[in-house]
């Protein structure tokens, strides 16, 4: 999803998914706008996009994006790093499907026990993570009801919430400089000596 940069870890993603036992019932689909970045790709890739193991689906309607949420198998985003990781977020409210995501700490944060976290550079840990995911997955049995309900609404990433947050540091930061104060903000920069 998104723009699919070097971050997105996309050769890494396909090649481990190209090992996983999965690959060979379902296919790996892969959107977002390339501008390109397919020059990148293996070999191993383009075979696989040869084959049809792999579709690259470029840009998409928000239906569209809504459909592959709804009717997933899996959802998969190894991404290096990310601001937010707003795909991943959208997967777990859309999608009834397990969430295999990078182990990295916006993640961690964002997702919670919700996901299934794995090193996104361990090529075997990702292949076994999506054949482990692909066979507890029932599909009769939403896998993530629960952890929608418990996720959607947290303050932290309702607008309100975020305003709030946003409004308060400003005050803080406000207040520290007109009294000479340092804020933890200014530590976590150095600012204390």
């Amino acid at each position: 999803m998104g723009r699919l940069n070097i971050r997105k870890n996309l050769v890494a993603t396909i090649e481990s998914y190209i090992a996983s036992d999965s690959s060979r019932n379902y296919p790996l689909v892969v959107v977002g706008d390339t501008d390109g970045k397919t020059s990148n790709l293996t070999q191993i890739s383009r075979d696989a996009i040869q084959s049809g193991r792999v579709i690259f689906l470029g840009s998409i309607s928000d239906a569209e994006l809504h459909w592959l949420y709804r009717n997933c198998r899996m959802f998969v985003f190894l991404s290096l790093g990310e601001g937010f990781g707003l795909p991943p977020a959208e997967a777990l409210l859309l999608s009834d499907a397990p969430l295999l995501v990078s182990d990295i700490p916006v993640f961690r944060e964002t997702l919670g026990s919700h996901a299934r976290f794995v090193n996104p550079t361990d090529r075997n840990a990702v292949s076994s993570a999506i054949d482990s995911l692909v066979a507890e997955a029932r599909p009769e049995v939403p896998t993530n009801s629960r952890s929608k309900m418990s996720w959607h609404g947290r303050e932290e990433y309702v607008w309100t919430g975020v305003a709030q947050r946003i409004r308060k540091s400003i005050c803080q930061h406000e207040y520290s400089s007109k009294h000479g104060l340092t804020t933890w903000s200014d530590e976590s920069r150095g600012g204390l000596q």
